[in-house]
């Protein structure tokens, strides 16, 4: 099984444009971003937005943060037809051997079956619930913040520095 990160460098390319359009039918309104924030990931200097190919056929995709510690999993999106086929478990594998720390945001399981699944799939991998108070700030004006799980795959040393520089990284200038 190959599976290649293909990094989004351009507004205009036409993957973005589908990533986007399964994007908005993957996360609840609340979970995600404005179409002009999405596409504005591509020029952060600290974003990254990757479709995720499988023998060269695009299955999914990624969106991540680069912090000073640690890497931020925004989203995350394997396609339902590609599920079950040890992808998502690829990518992680892939994002945790080149980097130390590795967090990411999860609905918690009372938010129903597929929350619960989502979390025994990160914990299956290695993650564990450091945070079930974790706040997602809102995206935009209109929405309101969302209490989530925070999850990593190893301990936080400088948990408050590590969050500090995730909501200013991430968050800042949203709303």
């Amino acid at each position: 099984m190959s599976i290649i990160l293909q990094p989004i460098i351009e507004k205009e390319d036409s993957v973005l444009k589908q990533i986007y359009e399964h994007y908005i039918e993957a996360f609840p309104p609340a979970e995600r971003r404005s179409e002009q924030q999405f596409y504005d990931l591509v020029n952060h200097s600290k974003s990254n937005i990757n479709s995720i190919l499988l023998n060269d056929e695009y299955v999914g995709y990624i969106v991540t943060w680069d912090l000073n510690d640690a890497i931020f999993i925004e989203h995350f999106e394997v396609f339902p037809t590609h599920r079950g086929k040890k992808i998502g478990e690829k990518v992680l594998e892939h994002l945790i051997q080149d980097n130390m720390l590795v967090l990411l945001e999860t609905e918690p399981n009372d938010y129903g079956e597929m929350a619960t699944r989502r979390i025994k799939f990160y914990e299956r991998n290695g993650f564990t619930i450091i945070d079930k108070n974790h706040v997602q700030p809102a995206y935009a004006l209109e929405k309101d913040p969302l209490t989530l799980f925070l999850m990593a795959n190893d301990e936080i040393d400088n948990y408050e520095e590590v969050m500090e520089e995730l909501y200013k990284t991430v968050y800042e200038g949203l709303v």
